[in-house]
């Protein structure tokens, strides 16, 4: 399997929607759709359920640009 970084857009952004599936199916939500909004820093995906609702699901990479205490900051944050 190529590492993300040797992936084309296209493929990065099929590579990440996989990992937001497989993610959410750790969560009780009925999944419609989902949808890639932007893969700059981080992959952003738009949630849709069936019963309507809108969520936002941020992807990163640890190895990328940004380091653990990096990651831990912006969760304390959130």
């Amino acid at each position: 399997m190529k590492s993300f970084c040797e992936l084309t857009v296209r493929g990065r952004a099929l590579r990440l929607r996989q990992l937001a599936l497989k993610a959410l199916e750790r969560y009780d939500i009925d999944v419609k759709r989902v949808r890639l909004v932007t893969n700059e820093t981080n992959g952003v995906l738009r949630v849709d359920t069936a019963d309507g609702k809108k969520y936002v699901l941020r992807v990163t990479d640890p190895a990328g640009c940004h380091g653990l205490a990096e990651l831990r900051s912006e969760l304390m944050w959130l």
